[in-house]
């Protein structure tokens, strides 16, 4: 896994819609100190609201949104991430934050069921949303300064997701939980 490239400060992988949270993510983007560049995938319906909140709080020059893009591009762009960020209000078992757990990035949720789900120690950080802007943002911000120090607990952390979340192994987990079901019945 390449560290030293490390150019996007943030990262979010979410569609324009209110379930995403997205003018709370720029909200608080632009009370970042410390970001110089932010990217953002995703499509939907609030894409035109977004990019007009954007240019007013003039982060055009820090807020790139990129749209749809292949797989391939999307986890490049992880990987050259500082910081992946999702403050979603709610949502299923996301797979974007599994693929950025498995990446060396810093991976900073939104405290949610599902997100609480993925935590496992100090993986990732869980963000409660009653915080304020300026308090996220700070979480961020601290995250973006101290990335080096946490270079190779990030590449470790990579790595035990990846087994952790192999698909042999999670299909037999599954296999496991239906066969004492279904025993028990």
């Amino acid at each position: 896994e390449s560290f030293s490239k490390k150019d996007i400060d943030v990262i979010i992988i979410a569609r324009f819609v209110e379930q995403k949270n997205v003018f709370r993510v720029i909200n608080v983007l632009s009370c970042c100190q410390h970001l110089d560049k932010a990217v953002w995938f995703g499509i939907g319906p609030h894409f035109d609201k977004v990019e007009a909140l954007i240019e007013n709080k003039n982060m055009s020059t820090k807020v790139n949104l990129k749209g749809l893009r292949s797989r391939e591009v999307v986890l490049d762009a992880i990987n050259r991430s500082k910081v992946f960020l999702s403050l979603s209000k709610w949502e299923g078992l996301g797979v974007a934050n599994i693929e950025a757990l498995a990446l060396p990035t810093e991976v900073i949720l939104s405290k949610i069921d599902p997100h609480i789900e993925l935590k496992n120690g100090n993986n990732l950080t869980i963000c409660d949303l009653e915080k304020s802007n300026i308090d996220i943002a700070s979480i961020i911000d601290q995250n973006i300064l101290h990335i080096q120090n946490r270079k190779s607990f990030l590449i470790k952390r990579a790595s035990q997701t990846r087994k952790d979340y192999d698909l042999h192994k999670k299909v037999n987990q599954y296999i496991d939980i239906y066969r004492s079901l279904t025993v028990s019945s």
